[in-house]
């Protein structure tokens, strides 16, 4: 976190870029839930550890970051 965070600072700081960044995180049984939750689980399924690290430049006016509440039930999100 703290060189993603170094990072986002020098972008804005030198290269006058507002960048922003998401990390989300989810157990193998938060994606077994969410899965049944919206009807795609399937016998025999198997879940893993998932994780996904996303950069965007954020525009004027947008939202540092939105999410649904059904995204924060299955997935820990910064």
């Amino acid at each position: 976190m703290k060189t993603l965070t170094l990072l986002e600072t020098r972008f804005k700081n030198k290269i006058l870029i507002v960048l922003g960044f998401g990390i989300r995180f989810q157990t193998p049984e938060l994606c077994r839930l969410w899965a049944e939750q919206t009807n795609l689980d399937e016998e025999d399924d198997e879940y893993f550890i998932s994780d996904r690290l996303s950069f965007y430049k954020l525009r004027d006016g947008e939202n540092v970051m939105s999410t649904s509440e059904n995204e924060n039930q299955f997935c820990a999100i910064q």
